[in-house]
């Protein structure tokens, strides 16, 4: 009686749509479908693989260590920051296969938990960023402007998570952002004025400002032309009386200015803002915060060099702005993580899901339109491990359940082992 060897062997295939291959066999046309070769998975789509023996030596160490009573060893990770679509549920799958490390181990030799850390892995989102983009994004991969598809930063530089590139039309941007999810709307841009006073520049917005004024700023600045603001008829300040009181009893009155004291202002009733090139008129409205604001920088004199009540406003302070655009897709991603060893052996596996939130934002690092995935991924913990077990223990893999068929099963001796080295 041949006896069963106690290895359990994975056999990872890619899983590959069939329709197509059946339209052609329905239209005459043979097909021949390739397995890809088991040596090499780990350079599938669907799967992640890591080499775990340092680390289940490191946590073995630690734990044994626990068990002694002594202090164990200090251990250090990266984690991907805690953050919290299809077609950009798609996308945000791609950035979701993670890296995965053994951070330690807890409980006794018969019952040891595995806590397992995830990591974001920009090697395995390149590849499954590519395939996406190819599928879904080539029609629109022409054009002067750019969008760009990132995760999260792998330096110091922020823009350094950006992995890919991409020219696309202006005209196609309202359809890329709709095929994402995002209503254009949501990242429309809009201006901003910024005006420098004396405490330094302010930035208002159109309601701060209100809607005749702005309206004749804006046909200006946003050709690309600087403006002046003058007061007409200019305001004044209120004199301040100084009394002096005399040794022989007699009191002095006297009209004098102040420097750096707030002082009453005589305001016109018709002031009106002549705003210039074009010598346009709009009536002084001192209920908006930035008119208020501007008057007051008149009587001090204005903010050119001459100190005569002009405010400049200058082409480049007329700001564009718009809006970050987020989306949450919660457990987007379903994931198979399993502990194996030489020869085939394997000790036991975990179904979960991580998520991600996708960011939209504008004009940023060269980027017309940004589009990033910041995953969500906590650690995992796997119980139910033996000393005997944990020691055996040479990879944890990461594997898309979708993309990668595993079989697990007995074989008899000599044919034990699999594609898992």
């Amino acid at each position: 009686m041949k006896s069963l060897a106690c290895l359990l062997v994975l056999t990872f295939t890619l899983v590959f749509p069939l329709q197509s291959a059946e339209a052609k066999r329905r239209r005459g046309q043979r097909t021949r479908i390739a397995k890809p070769q088991p040596a090499n998975y780990c350079q599938m789509s669907g799967v992640n693989c890591d080499n775990a023996e340092q680390g289940i030596a490191e946590a073995l160490d630690d734990w044994a260590a626990q068990s002694a009573g002594q202090q164990p060893a200090v251990t250090h990770s990266s984690m991907t920051p805690l953050v919290k679509i299809e077609l950009g549920k798609e996308l945000a799958k791609a950035f979701l296969l993670p890296s995965t490390a053994i951070e330690s181990i807890s409980g006794d030799q018969t019952n040891l938990n595995l806590s397992i850390d995830l990591n974001y892995n920009p090697t395995s989102s390149i590849r499954r960023l590519n395939t996406v983009l190819k599928k879904h994004f080539s029609r629109w991969a022409v054009g002067g402007e750019q969008i760009c598809f990132a995760g999260p930063a792998r330096t110091s530089d922020p823009s350094s998570g950006i992995l890919y590139r991409q020219g696309y039309k202006t005209v196609n941007e309202d359809q890329i952002l709709t095929a994402l999810g995002i209503n254009p709307l949501a990242l429309s841009p809009y201006n901003m004025l910024d005006v420098w006073l004396s405490d330094g520049k302010v930035t208002y917005e159109q309601e701060k400002v209100g809607d005749k004024l702005w309206a004749v700023l804006e046909s200006s600045l946003d050709s690309g032309r600087s403006v002046r603001l003058q007061l007409d008829p200019a305001p004044s300040k209120r004199p301040v009386e100084l009394q002096l009181k005399t040794v022989e009893g007699e009191t002095i009155t006297m009209k004098v200015g102040l420097d750096g004291a707030r002082q009453s202002v005589t305001v016109p009733e018709d002031a009106q803002w002549r705003v210039i090139p074009g010598n346009f008129q709009v009536s002084l409205n001192r209920k908006f915060e930035a008119q208020e604001a501007l008057l007051q920088q008149v009587v001090a004199g204005g903010n050119t060099a001459k100190k005569d009540g002009t405010i400049l406003l200058r082409a480049q302070d007329w700001a564009i702005r718009s809006d970050d655009y987020e989306a949450i897709y919660k457990d987007a991603q379903a994931i198979h993580l399993h502990l194996h060893g030489n020869g085939g052996a394997w000790f036991g596996m975990k179904k979960f899901a991580v998520g991600a939130t996708m960011r939209a934002s504008r004009s940023r690092y060269g980027c017309d339109l940004l589009i990033e995935i910041i995953p969500k991924l906590e650690p995992v913990e796997l119980g139910g491990i033996t000393l005997a077990e944990a020691g055996q223990i040479t990879g944890v893999t990461a594997i898309d359940p979708v993309e990668v068929a595993v079989d697990i099963g007995y074989l008899e001796q000599p044919y034990c082992g699999g594609p898992i080295r």
